[in-house]
């Protein structure tokens, strides 16, 4: 549908023709720019969190105080951590100016509304 409305072209103003029919008439809105992340391992650490799966009561011993066994035991679960990347944050960092390395806005895509 997105692909036919383009291939109508756009009008005077710039803006993309309606596709109407008897009850119902599709438009494209313009999508706000996005991150598109292109090399991970590229994006500063900054702009990434860990996510650890702990059970529920080892993270209650955890805020108690560690002691050197329950330490052993939380590393067991940390070895290999879950990196995700804080695309809001870099999305921010962008439109303020910062260069992210192996990030970049994505910007011209269109979203289907329907009336």
């Amino acid at each position: 549908m997105i692909e036919t409305i383009e291939n109508l072209g756009t009008d005077v103003k710039g803006r993309y023709r309606k596709l109407e029919g008897k009850t119902t008439t599709f438009s494209l809105r313009a999508c706000p720019p996005s991150v598109e992340v292109t090399d991970e391992s590229a994006i500063p650490a900054k702009y990434k969190t860990l996510l650890l799966k702990l059970p529920a009561v080892m993270w209650e011993q955890l805020l108690d105080g560690l002691e050197i066994e329950q330490r052993a035991a939380v590393l067991e679960h940390v070895n290999h951590p879950e990196v995700s990347v804080d695309k809001r944050s870099i999305k921010a960092a962008i439109d303020g100016g910062t260069e992210v390395p192996g990030a970049s806005l994505t910007t011209g895509r269109h979203s289907l509304r329907r009336k």
